[in-house]
């Protein structure tokens, strides 16, 4: 807290420590609305200086001055930052997904250049020698753990629950992928929970990504997406074998690759959390679309004729798979 001024009997406070380029506030005698406030003065219409700001800290010359209290001072979301701050770079910023009132603001991790941008960062999973993604509560509650300091292990952000969009993006070490219009206006746990089938899923919610990158199109074609897939070899998550909470990649054969994996089973698949396959076992054999495993581009990887392109460890498996919301 930099400053604080009473108005009408009450004292406001004012921080503009954390992000000035954000904050929105008002003098309410002769003065003007402010925004992206980094460096500068505010004064009087009548000359009567009220504020400096130098180098992302400010001080009030006279805490006399009358301030209407603010709604708040950080955005919804990155995408609601991009959209009032184009020029935004990908980075940790303060947002607020329920204004003032409800849950403190808390910092998130935004990315501004993929798919257009505007993209936050709900979620890692990730196979660092920890389990956190094993539960269907992991990816329902409002629980929290990991560091934005940290963003190739597991880590799961208060938005995660709290923030509601409708795109979905995922991005890996080797390459991305997206679906527009997919969430609802849910968050993602939200979507999880209200989507969540009763059985092991044998239909498939989308097929080939709207958006990937680093990605030829026949690989893009081994993508899709579903809640709980039927691993054909076994049953579903959180059942034995290795499957997943939510399914992506689906081989001739057994397994039901994506994100999170069954608490139980043989040793070598009880290890790590995210089966998403390294770009070079990207490799497919064409099936019938109408019969699960088969995708919505008819094709599945290959690993009954020649290929192997799935594992029971983590040797071909990618390291870790950020998750993203818009």
């Amino acid at each position: 807290m930099v400053g604080t001024t009473t108005s009408a009997g009450t004292t406001y406070g004012l921080d503009l420590t954390m992000q000035p380029a954000l904050l929105k506030f008002q003098i309410s005698k002769g003065g003007a609305s402010v925004a992206s406030l980094i460096s500068g003065d505010v004064a009087y219409r009548q000359g009567k200086l009220a504020l400096h700001c130098s180098e992302g800290r400010c001080r009030f010359d006279n805490l006399k001055v009358e301030l209407t209290k603010p709604t708040t001072g950080y955005p919804a979301s990155c995408k609601a930052l991009k959209a009032s701050e184009p020029g935004a770079t990908s980075g940790v910023y303060r947002i607020d997904p329920d204004g003032e009132g409800g849950q403190a603001a808390f910092d998130a991790y935004c990315d501004m250049t993929s798919d257009g941008g505007g993209y936050t960062l709900i979620g890692v999973v990730a196979n660092d020698g920890t389990r956190k993604w094993n539960s269907l509560d992991a990816f329902t509650d409002a629980s929290t753990f990991g560091s934005l300091s940290a963003l190739t292990k597991n880590f799961r952000s208060l938005a995660f629950k709290t923030l509601a969009g409708t795109d979905f993006l995922v991005i890996t070490p080797e390459y991305s992928f997206g679906w527009h219009s997919l969430l609802g206006n849910k968050s993602l746990a939200d979507y999880v929970a209200a989507n969540w089938p009763s059985s092991c899923a044998k239909t498939w919610i989308r097929g080939r990504p709207d958006y990937y990158t680093n990605l030829t199109l026949d690989q893009a074609n081994l993508i899709g997406f579903t809640l709980r897939g039927w691993d054909t070899n076994a049953e579903c998550f959180p059942t034995t074998n290795e499957n997943t909470a939510i399914t992506m990649m689906t081989p001739e054969c057994c397994w039901a690759n994506g994100l999170g994996n069954t608490p139980n089973g043989y040793p070598s698949w009880s290890t790590h959390d995210l089966s998403l396959l390294q770009k070079q076992h990207l490799v497919g054999v064409s099936c019938d679309p109408a019969v699960w495993p088969c995708n919505p581009q008819g094709l599945v990887i290959n690993y009954n004729s020649g290929g192997n392109h799935d594992c029971y460890d983590t040797s071909c498996k990618v390291s870790w798979a950020q998750l993203y919301v818009r």
